[in-house]
């Protein structure tokens, strides 16, 4: 309830003073006789809680402070993230390659390895391989060769005929001087 007083025509809120001042087992301050904790105190506890955003919305956030170079934006958004859903496989990823440019790798490549797991065990629902290469792009990127190759025999697995997903596969078996096993992916693109 918002109680007002007045003097003279200006109205003043003063719910924040009343809610300070009753007690639990006081008579609640909008007169209704009952106690403040059966009346109104659930009222203003409410009131009170900061709004938690959306994962949406705060994922949102982490991009804007990435676009705009804010890393301290940029780590508080995906952690953000994380609190509300940690197995969100891109905020994840986000967390990673952010905390890998800190020069913290392998904390950083923790959150990318798990958002790599998450991939897979998402991949048969959400089928998004441009994800999926990203990612991996990103785990070759800071040298972990082996989940990025797990992750391009999944893109290849979800669409064999994608150019990207073949020539990705062929590239990182390369890397690794798997070239016979390369040489079918590669022919495919070519």
């Amino acid at each position: 309830p918002i109680i007002y007083a007045s003097s003279g025509n200006d109205m003043k809120n003063t719910t924040a003073a009343v809610n300070a001042k009753s007690g639990r087992n006081d008579p609640c301050p909008c007169g209704s006789g009952k106690k403040y904790k059966a009346c109104c105190l659930k009222q203003a506890e409410v009131a009170a809680r900061p709004v938690q955003p959306s994962v949406n919305d705060a994922l949102t956030q982490a991009w804007q402070a990435v676009a705009r170079r804010d890393m301290v934006g940029t780590l508080h958004g995906f952690r953000q993230v994380l609190a509300i859903q940690p197995k969100h496989a891109e905020a994840l990823a986000g967390l990673g390659q952010a905390l890998c440019w800190q020069q913290q790798r392998r904390e950083g490549l923790a959150y990318l390895q798990q958002a790599a797991r998450q991939l897979e065990i998402d991949a048969q629902q959400t089928r998004n391989i441009r994800f999926i290469l990203e990612l991996a792009e990103q785990l070759h990127h800071w040298g972990d060769l082996d989940t990025a190759l797990k992750l391009t025999e999944l893109a290849v697995n979800l669409e064999p005929a994608n150019p990207a997903a073949l020539n990705n596969r062929a590239l990182y078996l390369t890397r690794v001087n798997r070239f016979e096993e390369a040489l079918p992916f590669a022919s495919k693109v070519c």
